[in-house]
């Protein structure tokens, strides 16, 4: 069921690819602290942004491609609304997510695969 999900920084031109798992940690690497996730948004003013150091977790399941927030400091929005923490969040191919204050679009569909 996973496939390739590129995450698109707003205001970056860069576009980060994930694949080959089923779940990713998004967050702040922090080497003090032995913090490695998966798509580590330090060099993107993470930490200014407000993005936690375990902030989501983005995950395939039966039902799709959906998004976790770990009870981050700054909170998760989904196209503008809060995420509970903990509750999953199914997402739909370009939705914007936002860690804190730092903007990215997932894209997951068919071309991405």
């Amino acid at each position: 069921m996973a496939g390739s999900i590129a995450v698109r920084i707003q205001g970056s031109p860069d576009r980060l690819q994930l694949a080959g798992k089923v779940e990713y940690l998004l967050g702040r690497g922090d080497p003090k602290n032995e913090a490695a996730p998966d798509l580590d948004l330090g060099p993107y003013n993470g930490q200014q942004m407000g993005v936690s150091r375990r902030h989501a977790t983005l995950l395939y399941n039966e039902f799709g491609l959906g998004i976790v927030d770990l009870g981050s400091t700054n909170g998760t929005l989904v196209n503008g609304r809060l995420l509970t923490a903990g509750k999953l969040q199914i997402l739909k191919d370009g939705d914007e997510v936002k860690l804190g204050k730092l903007a990215l679009n997932v894209y997951f569909g068919p071309e991405n695969q």
